[in-house]
């Protein structure tokens, strides 16, 4: 049998044998995606979510509002890393689905999850007291900065001002759990920079002198991770 042997097929056979391996090296850390609700890999997720509900006699259906977090990472074939934000009559939840992509197969194994969804409240899922109770945030951590950077876009884009402002004290802020959080405000001085609002140089580059026009104003942050746009300010009060 050995003498009747094509030298020909030696490297398909090794190529046969060792692709396993290469596809195991090829394999990559995640990286971060853009994907919306539309999806083909959001709307299975979606569908394993609610089956996986329907299995434990909950079948209320689940919609998608939005694709909080994505990643892909390269396996044997694409693996989407999936944090979305479901709703269903009025509970909010994020829910965690790894959905894993083969399109060169056919039938279930084209598509699945790796395992079941893990899905929790949103209260639950940010980790925050009981609704309704205002607590003390750190103002450095970056859920409050994005919340203040927002809030400074929008008043240099509604004060009738030349000159663009940054924030350079804040004197306190507390966070409350709503549907989303609210952030509220207090004591945000607003001082004039030299960048002017047609002026395309980033804010954080922007200079305050000595003495700059400033004004000092609260205010409220609504943040709703699942809706877009995500932000909304209320109650703002200047001096």
């Amino acid at each position: 049998m050995s003498q009747n042997f094509d030298s020909k097929m030696l490297p398909i056979v090794l190529l046969t044998i060792a692709l396993p391996a290469v596809l195991g090296a090829l394999t990559g850390a995640p990286t971060d995606a853009k994907i919306d609700i539309s999806d083909p890999n959001v709307q299975f997720a979606l569908g394993a979510i609610n089956d996986y509900y329907a299995k434990q006699g909950d079948n209320a259906i689940r919609t998608v509002s939005k694709v909080v977090k994505a990643q892909t990472q390269v396996v044997a074939g694409t693996l989407y890393h999936l944090t979305l934000a479901v709703s269903s009559g009025g509970q909010d939840e994020l829910c965690e689905v790894s959905v894993w992509s083969r399109p060169w197969l056919s039938g279930d194994e084209a598509t699945q999850v790796t395992q079941d969804p893990a899905c929790k409240p949103l209260m639950t899922a940010t980790k925050a007291p009981l609704m309704g109770g205002e607590h003390a945030i750190n103002i450095h951590s970056s859920e409050v900065q994005n919340a203040l950077d927002f809030a400074v876009k929008m008043m240099n884009a509604q004060e009738n001002y030349m000159f663009q402002r940054k924030a350079v004290k804040v004197e306190k802020v507390t966070a409350q759990v709503v549907s989303g959080m609210n952030y509220h405000f207090y004591g945000v001085h607003l001082a004039a920079t030299d960048c002017t609002k047609s002026d395309n140089t980033l804010l954080e580059n922007c200079n305050v002198a000595d003495g700059a026009d400033t004004r000092t104003c609260s205010f409220n942050i609504w943040w709703q991770s699942w809706m877009t746009p995500e932000y909304q300010m209320t109650d703002m009060k200047c001096q």
